[in-house]
């Protein structure tokens, strides 16, 4: 069971976890598996509260597919992300990514 059940409160804490889970360095993360994308080998790892499964799918433009799920099942966060990057000048570099998310809570079945 959810701790929070309004929705709203919900998505705010999948949000949270999903920040936190990507802006972390990989190899900061507690990695279960060696890692090495060139050989299209999935990264498994996890923090305190989620399990993270991210695997890179395509060189161009850049693409890799995750997933984060609670460890007590409460919510999984399924997303797809395209990385572009430009050269703004000789030392100034624009990213970006892009993508589709899509988060399902346990307890309501919602999307």
């Amino acid at each position: 069971q959810a701790i929070e059940k309004e929705p709203v409160e919900q998505v705010k804490h999948v949000i949270a976890a999903a920040v936190h889970s990507h802006s972390a360095n990989l190899m900061a993360l507690k990695g279960l598996v060696p890692f090495d994308p060139a050989l299209g080998e999935t990264f498994q790892g996890q923090t305190e509260h989620c399990l993270i499964y991210i695997e890179y799918c395509c060189d161009s433009p850049p693409t890799y597919h995750s997933l984060i799920r609670h460890k007590e099942d409460k919510f999984t966060l399924r997303a797809t992300h395209v990385l572009t990057v430009s050269l703004n000048s000789m030392n100034s570099v624009k990213g970006e990514s892009k993508g589709f998310h899509q988060v399902r809570f346990a307890d309501s079945g919602l999307d």
